[in-house]
């Protein structure tokens, strides 16, 4: 089945009556081409060619050119990421929508490099602002933040995989010296954010989840969009319960998905570590909110229940998503970390498209936001023009049965694995859209020719 054979350039070449020549790829016009081959290669100039007699039975000739190299497909690029989630047709749709008019912030504790968002941008061919890279970007410290300390990785993928997704909007970093409660007053004082996304679990005291509760009855008051990450260690919620049972804020998993050469979706199944179930402590706010209820959402269970949807975070030992740390390009980390300012990003550019279309119309203090969006989504219901329902894959032991059993796995409607599954962004969008005056006039001539048909 495989003839394999050794020699040089020079024989090849007569072999196969090609040449083979040394190529080079330009990173200013082909950015993407780094993901997927190598930046200086040899391959053959023309086609190849066999022996008559033998052709037929030839499959393939490999090993004449360098170009190609493998990629792990699970740590996926900017632009493989919304192609999966419906965020291409916005991103590059005419006119393109990257964030402009947009402000996106992150609640961060942890250190970061600036000097590594520039190296992310220029490996990806993101645009960026007028002012040049980082020009977007502003720091908000709070306690003298920690973005000068040592860096853990988080807040630098934090800031990159929003950017990613949404790299012209106003980005904000509120840099905390680890006071949850002094960065969440800063947002709400600041009132600078539309969307606004957090990394973070907290083992906090009653009074202090008490008061970080009130911090976010402001923020969905003033229609900020917050939203955290569910956690990486499945249905094991504690003792990091903070704030996956605080019903104001936008919860948010983890799936394990593969795309292909289209950028579009392989599969997509749930991750073990995916952050879901329930916290069962007596906060008085830890309830099951009005909204959350739909195909598949316990009624038996009166707490918050978590994730509410799930995006891409695991990528096994190539990581979930490359991003630049230290210096260095990075494809050796996972988790729900990524999913959040991931999904962040793509709200941004989907808010930004609304807007366009006429929707979103602005608040007493002239904001144009969605406020608490977990409304939005479970009134949906999961529909399948704008939900992939993932139905399998598991995370865990559930705190006691639901449905006759504790095994939290993925299925049909909302579950504990992934909530109400991923979004197609463009799709939810159009669900959001006001409906044009043409659109109105065909409806209302609809309904006075039925009323005609009546009367006749």
């Amino acid at each position: 089945l495989a003839i394999t054979c050794e020699g040089t350039i020079d024989q090849f070449e007569k072999a196969f009556k090609t040449t083979i020549d040394a190529y080079a790829v330009d990173a200013l016009f082909a950015p993407e081409a780094f993901v997927g081959g190598n930046a200086e290669f040899i391959a053959p100039s023309a086609p190849l060619q066999l022996p008559a007699d033998i052709a037929p039975d030839v499959i393939d000739v490999s090993g004449l050119e360098t170009y190609t190299r493998p990629m792990p497909r699970m740590a996926l690029t900017p632009t493989q990421t919304r192609g999966l989630y419906g965020g291409a047709a916005i991103y590059g749709g005419s006119p393109t929508m990257r964030g402009e008019g947009r402000t996106i912030a992150i609640s961060s504790f942890d250190g970061y490099r600036l000097t590594n968002v520039p190296l992310y941008i220029s490996y990806y061919g993101l645009p960026t602002p007028a002012g040049g890279a980082n020009s977007n970007i502003h720091e908000v410290k709070i306690g003298g933040g920690l973005g000068t300390g040592t860096a853990a990785g988080e807040a630098d993928l934090d800031i990159q995989m929003v950017i990613g997704m949404a790299p012209l909007c106003e980005f904000y970093i509120y840099d905390s010296n680890n006071d949850l409660n002094g960065c969440l007053a800063r947002e709400v004082s600041d009132n600078l954010a539309d969307v606004i996304s957090e990394s973070y679990g907290w083992n906090l005291s009653a009074t202090t989840y008490n008061a970080a509760h009130n911090n976010h009855l402001s923020m969905t008051a003033q229609g900020i969009t917050y939203m955290c990450a569910s956690g990486d260690s499945g249905t094991t919620l504690t003792p990091y319960t903070y704030p996956d049972y605080d019903p104001e804020v936008l919860m948010v998993g983890g799936s394990v998905a593969v795309v292909n050469g289209s950028n579009a979706r392989t599969s997509e199944v749930g991750w073990s570590g995916s952050g879901g179930g329930w916290v069962a402590n007596t906060a008085t706010f830890n309830k099951l909110p009005s909204w959350q209820k739909g195909t598949g959402v316990p009624t038996t269970v009166n707490y918050r229940l978590v994730p509410d949807i799930a995006l891409h975070a695991n990528g096994g030992t190539t990581g979930a998503y490359p991003y630049y740390y230290n210096g260095s390009r990075t494809t050796a980390y996972s988790g729900t970390s990524f999913s959040s300012p991931v999904f962040a990003g793509l709200l941004g550019i989907g808010q930004q498209k609304l807007i366009s279309l006429g929707g979103l119309p602005a608040n007493g203090a002239g904001k144009r936001r969605m406020g608490r969006i977990q409304d939005v989504l479970y009134a949906q219901n999961g529909r399948s023009d704008v939900w992939y329902d993932i139905t399998s894959g598991s995370n865990g032991t559930l705190l006691s049965a639901v449905n006759g059993s504790t095994t939290s796995s993925a299925h049909a409607g909302w579950d504990f694995v992934t909530g109400w599954g991923a979004i197609n962004m463009d799709a939810f969008i159009a669900t959001q859209a006001p409906r044009s005056e043409e659109h109105t006039s065909e409806l209302q001539s609809r309904q006075y020719l039925v009323c005609r048909l009546l009367l006749e």
